[in-house]
């Protein structure tokens, strides 16, 4: 898949594009669903599937105090567009400058920067221009009578459209079962070790640690998951795959009168040599139990061999599933 930063790259592009927009953070069913009709378009005109995306959120210029933590950063998009059959994706950063454009600007500047731009494909509430005013009606009154304009339906979970939004609150919840039939997939945690205070090592659980910040989060708890480490130069990349349990939260036994971020880190069954700085996937599986205060440290040791133990059991009935999911 290509990778591109302006909407002038595809100047050069001699097939129909079928360009489809959207934030699309977490990438689940919805998305799929808009996708995948965007790619069965190219196909029929022998053209190419294109997504123009951004990698900030859009609310985060216009709406700082409401701007969400994301489900997926964009380099964990990119991976699962690239697995989908995307051609290409048109990262843009948005600014207040194309937070300002007016609709028949951003029309025009798709237009002028895409010659071959054949079909646009966006998901029933989707909206641009300024104040986010216009919709796909007014987008197909603005482009070229050549260019044709397909708006997808949103899909349905229980009754009720799958979104983003929708997604964030529930994963607050724990209810993995859920998020995982909305993205299509398990939820997963991407991310850099660094270095902790080395608490687990000294209790005999040696943990790696996660940055959490701006993420979307589930409740805090301790968690059966699956660690994806990735290592390898650029021409070669190798990815081991260890079971463990981890814990997201503020780690009240340490911490119980400071105020602090929370923090993930997790536990590996098996020898793993050096894990800071290494890039990371956390599967998250199955939720153990609740975060909670220990009086003595010995017996949080106990309660964390318990949780070895029972995340085991879990593990090796649900590896085949869980990859056959992941992307």
């Amino acid at each position: 898949m290509i990778v591109c930063r302006t909407l002038n790259s595809l100047k050069k592009i001699r097939k129909p594009v079928v360009l489809t927009i959207g934030f699309f953070d977490g990438v689940h069913l919805g998305h799929r669903k808009i996708i995948s009709t965007a790619i069965r378009i190219a196909r029929k005109t022998d053209g190419e599937t294109w997504v123009l995306t951004f990698d900030n959120h859009p609310r985060g210029v216009v709406a700082p105090s409401r701007a969400p933590e994301l489900l997926t950063d964009t380099e964990q998009k990119l991976h699962i567009l690239q697995s989908l059959g995307v051609n290409g994706c048109i990262v843009l950063r948005f600014d207040r400058k194309l937070a300002m454009l007016e609709p028949d600007e951003f029309a025009e500047k798709l237009t002028s920067s895409i010659p071959t731009l054949d079909t646009i494909v966006v998901g029933e509430n989707w909206r641009f221009g300024r104040n986010r005013k216009a919709t796909a009606s007014d987008m197909s009154r603005l482009v070229p009578p050549n260019v044709r304009m397909v708006t997808v339906k949103m899909l349905k979970w229980k009754g009720e459209p799958i979104s983003s939004s929708r997604i964030r609150l529930v994963l607050k919840t724990g209810a993995l079962r859920e998020v995982e039939r909305m993205l299509g997939r398990p939820w997963i945690l991407r991310g850099v070790v660094v270095h902790g205070r080395g608490i687990g090592r000294k209790i005999g659980f040696p943990t790696g640690n996660l940055d959490v910040r701006g993420r979307a989060l589930p409740a805090y708890g301790v968690y059966a998951v699956f660690v994806k480490i990735v290592s390898g130069g650029k021409s070669a990349q190798r990815t081991r795959v260890f079971p463990g349990v981890g814990n997201l939260g503020v780690r009240p036994t340490f911490n119980l009168r400071r105020r602090i971020k929370p923090l993930f880190e997790f536990y590996l069954f098996g020898r793993v040599k050096r894990l800071y700085g290494k890039k990371v996937e956390v599967i998250f599986v199955h939720k153990l139990r609740d975060e909670r205060y220990f009086s003595e440290v010995q017996l949080l040791a106990e309660q964390i061999k318990h949780d070895c133990e029972q995340a085991m059991k879990i593990l090796k009935t649900k590896r085949f599933t869980i990859f056959r999911k992941c992307i």
